[in-house]
Formats: C-alpha cells, sequence, structure tokens
C-alpha cells in the first residue's frame, strides 16, 4: 500500500476539518449560537494548513507537529462528543464530533505510516543494516 506524502494529508485533514465546522454551523441552522462550530473547525482546518505549508518549504519539524495535533484534536472532539450526548438540542454537533474524530483517527494513521516522519534513529539504523548488508560479502562491517 502506497502512503499519501504527509503534506497531502495534512491538506486534506484541513480542509476536511474546515468543511466539518461549515456543516456543523449549516446542521444548527446558521443561527448564532452556533459561530463556535465555525470556529472550531476553521481554526483547526487553518493549523493543519499551516504545518502542511511549513512542511513542504522543507520544516519536517511542522509535519510531526500536524501528527501530534491530529492525536490532540481527536482527543478534544471525542472529548467534546462525550461531554453533549445527552442534549437533545445539541445532537447535530454530537455526529459532527464523531465525523471529526473518525477523520483525525485516519489522518494520525496516515502520518504514523508515512516514512518521512520516522525517528531519525530509525531512518539511521536502516541505512546502516542495508550498507552492512551491501559490505557483507565478505567485506568489513559498518558500525
Amino acid at each position: 500500500m502506497r502512503v499519501p506524502s504527509p503534506v497531502r494529508v495534512l491538506q486534506l485533514y484541513g480542509a476536511f476539518l474546515m468543511v466539518g465546522g461549515l456543516l456543523a454551523f449549516a446542521m444548527a441552522g446558521f443561527e448564532a449560537r452556533a459561530k463556535t462550530a465555525i470556529l472550531m473547525g476553521g481554526g483547526c482546518g487553518l493549523v493543519m494548513l499551516a504545518c502542511a505549508w511549513m512542511g513542504s518549504h522543507g520544516r519536517p519539524t511542522a509535519l510531526r507537529l500536524g501528527r501530534g495535533l491530529a492525536l490532540f484534536f481527536l482527543v478534544v472532539f471525542a472529548f467534546r462528543g462525550y461531554k453533549i450526548r445527552d442534549v437533545a438540542e445539541k445532537q447535530y454537533l454530537l455526529y459532527t464530533f464523531v465525523w471529526l474524530s473518525l477523520g483525525s483517527i485516519v489522518a494520525a494513521a496516515l502520518l504514523s505510516l508515512s516514512p518521512e516522519l520516522r525517528p531519525v534513529g530509525a531512518r539511521r539504523a536502516e541505512a546502516v543494516s542495508a550498507k552492512n548488508s551491501a559490505l557483507n560479502r565478505g567485506q568489513r562491517k559498518v558500525e
């Protein structure tokens, strides 16, 4: 299975969060009290798009930050959904938070599978192992 690039995952996840905020606002009937839905989705989406932009300009730390924020957003959305599960007038938010939590799980999983976001030590160990296997034909080993 080919894993998409972390920049592409963060771009799609950011757009997904923005659409989720808009849908929650629309499900509330575009009422003034539902502005937090659009602010939460839009704000989280903009942060993800900023991480993707910085990652596309040679800052891999921003991609790792995006992975951590996807996990953080998963916890936030799940907790908020759990808090309002019994409130009848906010049932639309429960569905939205479940949807956003599932999207966060997918984004975090794809980002965790990305070879570009592996820890530096793991990549270095793989490189040394590959070099050792190439040189292992009776020559010296590289440590």
